[in-house]
């Protein structure tokens, strides 16, 4: 009887005591498996001695390389299927562009993704581009043409009775000196009615509007506070502003930052008051704020460790002092015209 492959293997082995080249079992055919193999044909699955792993890349440089066989967007390198192939997520690298997308297709057409281009990166949501941070930096939401640009088609689903295309929220729990939002020209100053810092437009007209030299304008012609009465309480006559507003000085003045811009001879002449001046008159029209970089070049108060504050005046306050003391004096002239009514009938 033929002594088998199995024995003359255990055999030699026992012979020499090792297992070597001349310890020969036979030749298998027709093997297959589910394993991490290709059937011995070619390299399917490199891990060198650094247990760096390379599928498709027999060098690999890094944990884990996956070298795709193609360089087009169409064969992902890797590929997540759902259990009926209908819905997939995948990543591929075309060009040196990574795209990280989803399809519900099943045939790799991009419902969704994140695609990061060299030049720029674009956010991708029923097949349309969403959001794109250009090579420049702009962020462009929906559509082109702005640094920042949002461009809402949909009602917010939520408990908030309107909606909104922009919101900004700050929740710190102490937000002393932060700040919510700015607008400004970092480049120039332009200080004049062509540049805007803020335009409000309808399908009609301009209805708002701050040029850049801060002037407001709106189309009708109004601003307005909140003034019902259902929300105030202790409301009583004001007491007599007439002393206030007859100490007050108007003076006529130029402002250092336009002095610095267009020379002496050029700034505009102003007419208005003295933060100083009105605070020994009526000290609640006068509040302070800490003074910006711009500022604090203009005196040596606003600059160092512990700069003083930019005195600022409550002009809607002052105008209603105003209103009061003109109302004190068409009495004061009614009751003049009163008297020389009853001297010339007398």
């Amino acid at each position: 009887m033929a002594e088998s492959n199995a024995s003359k293997l255990a055999n030699n082995i026992l012979t020499d005591g090792k297992f070597d080249a001349t310890d020969v079992v036979g030749t298998l055919s027709g093997f297959t498996s589910t394993g991490i193999d290709d059937n011995a044909t070619s390299t399917a699955i490199t891990i060198d001695s650094s247990n760096r792993v390379g599928i498709g890349d027999t060098s690999p440089d890094a944990m884990l390389s996956i070298k795709g066989n193609t360089d087009d967007g169409a064969t992902p390198t890797i590929r997540l299927k759902d259990q009926t192939d209908a819905r997939e997520a995948f990543i591929s690298n075309q060009s040196g562009d990574l795209i990280l997308a989803t399809s519900n297709s099943g045939d790799d057409t991009i419902d969704s993704a994140l695609t990061i281009y060299t030049s720029e990166m674009i956010f991708k949501t029923a097949g349309q581009n969403r959001i794109t941070l250009d090579s420049v930096g702009n962020l462009k939401v929906s559509r082109a043409g702005a640094a920042f640009n949002v461009n809402s088609t949909h009602q917010l689903v939520d408990s908030l009775a309107n909606s909104y295309s922009l919101m900004l929220s700050n929740k710190s729990v102490s937000p002393a000196s932060q700040y919510m939002f700015e607008i400004g020209f970092k480049s120039a100053s332009p200080d004049n009615s062509s540049a805007k810092f803020i335009e409000a437009n309808d399908t009609t007209t301009t209805r708002f509007r701050v040029n850049s030299d801060g002037n407001v304008y709106n189309h009708d012609g109004t601003y307005g506070t909140i003034s019902d009465e259902r929300i105030k309480q202790d409301i009583i006559d004001a007491s007599s502003q007439w002393e206030d507003i007859k100490n007050i000085r108007v003076r006529k003045y130029k402002k250092k930052d336009d002095v610095l811009q267009y020379g002496e001879e050029n700034a505009p002449t102003e007419i208005g008051v003295i933060s100083q001046e009105l605070e020994t008159v009526s000290p609640g029209l006068i509040e302070g704020q800490k003074p910006n970089s711009s500022q604090a070049e203009l005196h040596e108060d606003f600059a160092g460790e512990n700069p003083q504050n930019v005195k600022y005046v409550k002009y809607s306050i002052l105008y209603m002092k105003s209103i009061k003391a003109l109302q004190e004096a068409m009495e004061r002239i009614e009751t003049l015209e009163a008297k020389v009514t009853a001297l010339e009938n007398a």
